[in-house]
């Protein structure tokens, strides 16, 4: 709100394995968030796992049930919204089959929590997707949460990448009463594909504290 400004330099690592999805970042600028990291393990069955390592405190915690809805670090992007969606979690209904995102067609979606666990889970009270049909990715999304606030998140500058499709900038917005309160800049500056250095060694709890390398990383922020 006082238009000041930080920058943060972080690695992400990403690997689909039997069973699942697996993200790990770890942040290397500036120096009071050097080596905070975050492993996220979303299950295709069972319930997702999200660990936290804070070096300044030499202890690595799961984040759990509500705490997943916190703002990750002070950004406008919540726990929740660094682990993937699960279908099953959510009532869907597709409220426009045509609709466009910047000439791009996509398809409306509107969802709303299964449960109360949901969403105080996810801190979301309702939400709404514009999914690209081509590349299936979510190009924007609003969602609706407690104390009146609402989240808007748009994927920028999407190309294919390796033959991926990826959004080389995301832009999160937390607005409250039409005003904006804060903004997320995500930007990529390199990314890597298809690295066979990216084992499943990475990508668990007692690893957090270790350092990921450009050697290693196949996805770059």
């Amino acid at each position: 709100g006082r238009g000041a400004r930080r920058v943060r330099e972080l690695e992400l690592v990403m690997a689909r394995f039997d069973g699942g999805l697996r993200t790990r970042m770890r942040f290397r600028h500036p120096a009071d968030v050097a080596g905070t990291a975050l492993l996220t393990i979303d299950h295709d069955e069972g319930e997702d796992e999200q660990w936290l390592h804070l070096p300044a405190l030499g202890r690595t915690a799961r984040i759990r049930g509500g705490g997943r809805a916190r703002s990750f670090l002070g950004s406008d992007l919540s726990f929740a919204d660094l682990s993937r969606r699960e279908p099953g979690e959510w009532i869907a209904e597709v409220r426009d089959r045509d609709a466009t995102v910047d000439g791009t067609p996509a398809w409306h979606l509107a969802l709303r929590p299964r449960d109360a666990e949901v969403r105080e889970a996810t801190g979301y009270a309702r939400a709404e997707l514009w999914v690209a049909k081509e590349s299936l990715l979510v190009l924007r999304s609003k969602g609706w949460m407690e104390g009146g606030h609402v989240k808007y998140v748009m994927a920028e500058d999407v190309a294919r990448v390796d033959g991926v499709w990826v959004a080389r900038r995301l832009v999160a917005r937390t607005v409250r009463a039409g005003e904006v309160e804060s903004e997320t800049v995500l930007e990529r500056r390199a990314l890597r594909f298809d690295d066979p250095s990216v084992t499943e060694g990475l990508f668990v709890p007692a690893a957090l504290c270790g350092e990921i390398t450009t050697a290693t990383a196949e996805a770059i922020f």
